[in-house]
């Protein structure tokens, strides 16, 4: 025999009509944040598709912002490259004037005076920093200038001006990433875009023979190539050709010496590898220790190839010294490598920009698609969610109607 409480049919009620509430808080929280799923519960699937949308859209947000901000400080960039290519104008039309022979002595002293002047802005240009203090042109190193200038005396100058200028930044290069699967390099190494002729090394020590002792690598511009034990000259040359590097090898015919030389002008970094010491061996780098990337080279090495800065002081000095026939030629020639080198550097900044407008329009366009993903997945039809919660209101009361009339009347109803 089964038995049955009396009080079933106010449980049961009771448990109806919480349910009934519970609903109807549910329905109102949705109305107040206008979206259709609050918990994961509510609808899991819609909300592992909300999460993915989610996420997608902040990648996107944060590639258009990469991509706006990259602009922004390639344009700065341009801005003193752009400076640096008018003044090397004026630099090569002065150099024209100084070569043609009409001048006198003290006319090349005044042309290698403003020279000198157009030198020094040269090198504020080269330590310039952006609008956060951070300097343009050093690389990875942005706390500190990318140029050391070196002042010294000059036969035929009034006072000290700068007889070198040394590059003190790194070849660190800042990839930022605009998509899912791509990035664009931020920044513009000084010793590139300061940079005049191809540089070459020679090296004076005889590598006909030479074998490389163990397995270890050499570091080019920041690229390591791998070497193992027993490797000749001619495997470390083909290895070096093939390593990716804008530096090609070879042997000097004479000397049997080991030849580095660019194939874009820049100066190169060059290192051993932890452990090794094939470069140093080959007399390209200098045994001494603490000494950085690009002061390593060894001493008998001979190094041909300057910098932008080598250029204007080599045809500033031969202005002072009256020197015509060096004026026409290495003067002219290494100042107008120098204006190549640097038009070749705003063409590819110029190629950089013109991509990242391409970014930023496309991310602008996707950015909407994937928003109105995420809003099918999640948003609220407010038509739909006020009339439902119209009609739980309508039943709550009905049900609480109905339950005025069918729960039995107790002790509180006789004392009334």
């Amino acid at each position: 025999m089964q038995r049955i409480s009396s009080n079933a049919t106010a449980i049961d009620l009771s448990y109806a009509l919480r349910n009934q509430e519970l609903r109807s808080n549910q329905v109102e929280n949705q109305m107040g944040s206008q979206q259709r799923i609050i918990n994961l519960r509510d609808d899991p699937i819609a909300a592992a598709h909300a999460v993915r949308y989610q996420s997608w859209a902040e990648r996107l947000d944060r590639y258009d912002k990469n991509a706006l901000s990259v602009q922004a400080d390639l344009r700065i960039q341009e801005s003193h490259i752009d400076q640096a290519q008018s003044i090397l104008q004026r630099i090569n039309e002065l150099a024209i004037q100084g070569a043609n022979g009409t001048y006198g002595k003290d006319d090349l002293k005044n042309m290698a005076t403003e020279i000198n002047q157009y030198l020094g802005e040269l090198v504020s240009i080269g330590n310039a920093k952006g609008p956060e203090g951070q300097s343009l042109f050093a690389g990875t190193k942005v706390d500190s200038n990318a140029f050391r200038a070196v002042m010294g005396h000059v036969e035929g100058s009034d006072g000290q001006v700068i007889t070198g200028v040394e590059y003190t930044g790194s070849i660190g290069l800042n990839e930022v990433a605009v998509t899912g699967n791509s990035t664009v390099t931020a920044n513009f190494p000084g010793n590139r875009v300061f940079w005049a002729d191809q540089q070459k090394l020679f090296s004076a020590v005889d590598s006909q023979n030479y074998t490389v002792p163990q397995d270890t690598s050499i570091d080019i511009d920041g690229t390591k190539i791998p070497l193992r034990a027993g490797d000749n000259v001619y495997a470390v040359m083909t290895k070096i050709n093939n390593g990716g590097v804008s530096v090609k090898a070879s042997l000097d015919p004479v000397t049997n010496g080991l030849v580095l030389q660019t194939t874009q002008p820049h100066q190169m970094f060059l290192r051993d590898g932890n452990g090794g010491t094939v470069l140093q061996d080959l007399g390209v780098l200098s045994s001494r220790a603490g000494v950085q990337p690009p002061h390593n080279l060894h001493p008998d090495a001979r190094e041909f190839g300057g910098s932008m800065f080598d250029a204007v002081i080599r045809l500033r000095d031969d202005l002072l010294s009256g020197k015509k026939d060096a004026i026409g030629e290495t003067g002219l020639a290494g100042v107008q490598a120098s204006l190549s080198n640097v038009q070749n550097t705003l063409a590819t900044l110029g190629s950089r920009d013109s991509r990242l407008s391409f970014v930023s329009k496309r991310l602008e366009n996707e950015k909407p698609e994937v928003v109105a993903k995420l809003s099918q997945e999640t948003d609220l039809d407010l038509t739909k969610g006020i009339t439902e919660l119209k009609m739980l209101d309508a039943t709550h009361q009905a049900a609480l109607r109905a339950a005025s009339k069918i729960l039995p009347p107790t002790l509180m109803d006789y004392m009334r």
